[in-house]
């Protein structure tokens, strides 16, 4: 298996960690109601034959990206990365029982520099609590015992029910088929994305284009990118990386039918870059492994299986 589980602090440039979009549209900075978090889960009309992976040409590929045939089903995914006001009700409920203390405090999902409200992408959540996150709203939103995840008496990870309708993580093929939106392209937006586009270190642009600005924050989710791809989904570049189901790992050579990752594995699967990375880290197909119980800059997006 590829090493490539990191603590997302401190690789790529000297603070090049794990970000997303710039934005035109006016934030309400309120938070989601129950009902609005699930009206954002947008279908997305599966394919037979979808390639995931970068091709050898381009520029600033990495040896992890093999090009390979995946067929999808149809899925529910997010048009917004999940926000702070959409996270606060779970962190007092009892599904936080297997949490540490301070796991339960909004304070401890803040990045200290900036003001963040409701609006604000969570951040700084593990893997581990956001399957968790997904199997609250399967039962306190959608009022549903068809939970994704089982866990084990001691609250650790089990297994994913993948015949359960519940509220999940997008697998890492789900992610990569919803951010490409049908494109082949380094990203959805084209051959380049630019800081007018998306959330990230301009100083950093992708493949020698023009610097751009570097606004060094998170901006709220619901503040519409200048760049919104052809699914109409928001920040899949940029502001903050997702967290996916999968176990990172070598890709497979073959056709795959909604494939769900390796059994296991040391990190699982983060997608998009952050507001602090290099354009290069935020291509469709750039993935790496972050061990599942590692807090920093990756947030989530929500997904559902139809």
């Amino acid at each position: 298996m590829p090493q490539k589980c990191f603590n997302v602090v401190g690789w790529g440039i000297t603070i090049v960690i794990l970000s997303v979009g710039l934005s035109c549209k006016k934030s309400t900075n309120n938070p989601q109601q129950p009902a609005e978090l699930l009206k954002n889960l947008t279908l997305i009309q599966g394919n037979n034959s979808f390639m995931v992976g970068s091709p050898t040409t381009e520029v600033g590929r990495s040896s992890d990206e093999t090009q390979h045939e995946v067929a999808l089903s149809n899925f529910y995914i997010s048009k917004y990365e999940l926000s702070r006001g959409d996270f606060k009700p779970f962190l007092q409920s009892k599904d936080t029982n297997y949490l540490t203390s301070d796991q339960r405090k909004i304070e401890n999902y803040t990045i200290t520099g900036w003001k963040e409200t409701d609006t604000h992408p969570i951040v700084n959540i593990s893997w581990n609590t956001a399957v968790r996150y997904c199997n609250w709203v399967t039962k306190e939103i959608l009022k549903s015992n068809d939970t994704a995840y089982i866990f084990n008496m001691d609250g650790s990870f089990n297994s994913w029910n993948t015949n359960s309708k519940g509220v999940r993580l997008p697998t890492e093929s789900e992610w990569e088929y919803a951010c490409r939106a049908n494109t082949t392209t380094p990203f959805a937006s084209g051959n380049n994305i630019t800081t007018a586009q998306a959330n990230y270190n301009g100083n950093f642009p992708y493949n020698g284009n023009p610097a751009g600005i570097y606004i060094g924050k998170t901006i709220p989710v619901d503040t519409a990118t200048y760049f919104t791809n052809a699914y109409g989904l928001e920040h899949m570049h940029g502001n903050v990386w997702e967290w996916c189901y999968d176990w990172y790992d070598t890709y497979p050579t073959t056709k795959q039918t909604n494939p769900t990752g390796a059994a296991t594995g040391s990190g699982r699967v983060v997608r998009g870059g952050s507001w602090v990375n290099s354009g290069v880290l935020l291509r469709s197909a750039y993935r790496c492994g972050v061990c599942p119980g590692i807090r920093n800059v990756v947030g989530l997006r929500l997904a559902k299986t139809m």
